[in-house]
């Protein structure tokens, strides 16, 4: 753990301290506002552009409603993707890290999904959002969620596309026009970000942390850059 490590000790902290007062505060279910439309446009990308396509399975067992937020690498958000549905943006040519994690008062905000992309202009990418439960350790004993963002590879993309064409599409709402939640705050943005960063480098964000914090964070498997590296040829071309 380098120096950048260290100093995002008070953000994984802060990620991970509202996660904890989020998942007590729940009680039933919980619907998070809506930050995103139906979309109607084309899994095509437009010129000059790389398009993005992240799809959700449904995940079982899910008490209530869990939408995965997608972030770039300067904490903008690029798109909210709710379960059993895709989200389609559009993305600058060039190198990226996005970073994810679930905007739900059930789900755990620390858990933190992390994604290197090069992407070309006018070339279709097609990323899963992987979720599933995890037992914690330490002062917790229940189940928390784990997800991941898995790059898609060029062979399996046309069979990919050919059903999402299908399938229901949302974007995200303009800015001006967009309800504000929980996860738009910048300093949980910036720390959903930098955690991302640490997993990306190798690095374990829990160790980051002091005890008993650091027995707080659900022990997610080591990041894989197998699965979780977009190359640049692995979009659909035009």
């Amino acid at each position: 753990m380098d120096g950048h490590g260290y100093r995002l000790l008070k953000p994984i902290a802060m990620v991970t301290v509202f996660a904890l007062t989020c998942a007590h505060a729940a009680a039933g279910c919980w619907t998070p506002p809506m930050t995103w439309r139906p979309s109607s446009r084309p899994l095509v990308a437009v010129p000059g552009r790389a398009l993005v396509v992240a799809f959700a399975p449904r995940l079982a067992r899910t008490p209530g409603v869990l939408t995965t937020r997608i972030l770039d690498e300067n904490a903008e958000t690029v798109a909210d993707v709710p379960d059993g549905d895709c989200a389609v943006f559009d993305a600058a040519p060039g190198e990226h890290l996005f970073a994810a994690s679930v905007d739900s008062q059930t789900g755990f905000a620390g858990s933190v999904g992390a994604l290197r992309a090069t992407l070309a202009a006018g070339r279709t990418y097609v990323v899963r959002v992987d979720k599933g439960w995890t037992r914690s350790g330490g002062m917790r004993s229940e189940e928390e969620l784990v997800l991941e963002l898995v790059a898609i590879r060029a062979d399996d993309v046309p069979a990919v596309l050919s059903q999402l064409r299908v399938d229901p599409r949302v974007e995200l709402l303009p800015k001006e026009g967009r309800p504000r939640t929980r996860a738009d705050d910048i300093d949980l943005r910036e720390a959903v970000v930098g955690i991302a960063r640490l997993r990306a480098g190798g690095d374990d964000p829990a160790l980051a942390l002091p005890e008993p914090l650091r027995s707080l964070v659900p022990r997610t498997p080591p990041w894989s850059a197998a699965r979780s590296t977009l190359q640049e040829d692995d979009g659909a071309p035009p």
